[in-house]
């Protein structure tokens, strides 16, 4: 019983003293359980096999010389060196720029469309009259005066038995003066002109598939009137008056004493200039009343001949005015004259034409009646010369050239620019909002210092009129745009 007692005793001595009841007994013997065993730390073989042999010795390639980056001198010297080129060439292609060179490009072709040029008939006359010649100071002056001349000559009536020209509209033939009720007379001292289809108010063209086997103009002569026998045809632009037929290559003459009746035509030459600052340096005389050069220099020629000498050159046609009646013919030359209408004349016309009268058959007809000459103007078949002056240089071919020569250069394009200016603009744009706002907020910051905030004093004024239960269970709306909500004052 005794050993049983003492076992009993040691399982109560394994409890613990705040569960066990007698832990309070001072005789119980409390026995700890032994420590356990020290078991020394496990070590691990590493089989020999498995042991690294020591590494092999590093081979050192031999030492060779690294170049150094270059210093920052050499490479300053090379940004200038190359922005200073760019610079040198940028400034060689503006000037050549400035100087607005100018390139011709020529265009042949049958055009679709041909205009009504202006047509002059001429007759050459002979007057007895004229041979009693004055002479003063080697100047030859001719008895009659130009109306006297005129009244001599045969009318347009008496001369021009019949002209029709080809309306553009309904391609049927109508009377010339029905198509265009206006002729101008020019008289020189060999011959006179009539002429049709100047001063057209507005351009007549032809289209070239409904004039297929018709004339352009045709005119019947009454060759008994003149005495001479001979006529002539001029051709020039609608805007042209009559210069010197002698050497004329849009003058044609015609003998009605061996043939009756012939066929011309003529071939246009077009010339479209540059103004300035071009170096064409050309000019609009559509500006002026003359409406084109020659007419203009004709203009210049004639009046001032008259009102320094009351005469003119004997191979010029005078244009029949009332105030130049009472001129003279004289073989004074004007050299000096076009010298001088030349300095205010001397820019050549943006718009020029130059016409050349050919002539395709003339020939002696039967059935024509004695007496009579028949001219027909056939529609052009021959090309058509058209001369452009263009720019050489255009402005938007420099830019690109420029800007395909600085990136060559400097390595700056055109999309590096553009990036670099919207980062500069977005930077800018968002400093300039940060500095309003942050001026907003000092300017309310400011304010509250100095007069203090508006809310609590309204907030504080009301809650002085509460009783304290009322302050403890109303409850009141600071600020309903906030993220408070709804907020109850409570006394403290």
């Amino acid at each position: 019983m005794s050993g049983f007692a003492d076992l009993e005793s040691m399982k109560t001595s394994h409890r613990p003293r705040h569960l066990s009841k007698e832990s309070s007994d001072d005789n119980v013997m409390i026995i700890s359980p032994p420590p356990p065993p020290l078991i020394p730390p496990a070590t691990h073989v590493v089989p020999s096999s498995l042991l690294m042999s020591p590494p092999p010795p590093k081979i050192v390639p031999p030492l060779t010389l690294i170049p150094k980056p270059p210093s920052s001198a050499p490479q300053m010297f090379i940004i200038i060196l190359s922005y200073l080129g760019a610079l040198v060439q940028g400034v060689f292609l503006l000037v050549r720029y400035a100087q607005y060179q100018t390139t011709t490009t020529v265009i042949i072709e049958r055009p679709l469309e041909t205009e009504l040029p202006s047509i002059s008939l001429c007759f050459f006359y002979g007057l007895p009259e004229l041979k009693n010649v004055t002479v003063n100071n080697s100047i030859e002056t001719y008895p009659l005066t130009l109306a006297e001349i005129n009244y001599r000559l045969p009318k347009i009536d008496e001369w021009i038995i019949n002209c029709t020209v080809l309306n553009s509209t309904t391609y049927q033939f109508q009377p010339c003066l029905e198509f265009y009720n206006y002729t101008v007379e020019y008289v020189s001292l060999y011959s006179k002109c009539y002429s049709y289809f100047e001063s057209l108010p507005k351009q007549v063209y032809y289209d070239r598939r409904f004039v297929v086997g018709k004339w352009m103009l045709d005119v019947t002569f009454n060759t008994s009137v003149i005495k001479t026998k001979r006529i002539g045809i001029y051709i020039t632009h609608t805007y042209a008056e009559l210069e010197e037929s002698l050497g004329n290559p849009s003058f044609l003459q015609f003998d009605t004493e061996v043939n009756n009746q012939a066929v011309a035509t003529f071939k246009r030459t077009a010339v479209t200039r540059l103004p300035p600052p071009y170096d064409t340096d050309c000019l609009y005389y559509e500006q002026y009343d003359c409406n084109h050069i020659k007419t203009c220099m004709r203009h210049c020629i004639m009046n001032v001949s008259f009102a320094e000498y009351k005469s003119w050159f004997s191979r010029s046609y005078v244009k029949m005015r009332p105030e130049f009646e009472s001129g003279w013919f004289t073989n004074r030359s004007e050299k000096e004259m076009y010298a001088n209408c030349s300095k205010k004349f001397n820019r050549p016309p943006c718009n020029d034409y130059h016409y050349l009268a050919i002539l395709t058959s003339e020939f002696k007809s039967e059935i024509q009646p004695n007496g009579t000459f028949q001219l027909s103007v056939a529609y052009p078949t021959t090309p058509k010369i058209e001369v452009y002056f263009n720019p050489r240089f255009k402005f938007i071919d420099t830019v690109v050239f420029f800007g395909g020569m600085f990136y060559l250069w400097t390595g700056i394009s055109l999309l590096m620019i553009i990036v670099w200016c919207m980062r500069k603009s977005d930077r800018l744009i968002r400093e300039s909002i940060n500095y309003i706002f942050q001026k907003k907020q000092n300017q309310l910051q400011n304010n509250l210092r100095t007069h203090g905030s508006p809310l609590r004093a309204k907030i504080s004024v009301i809650s002085k009129g509460w009783t304290e239960d009322e302050v403890n269970s109303k409850p009141v709306r600071l600020n309903q745009f906030t993220s408070h909500g709804l907020a109850t004052f409570r006394s403290p």
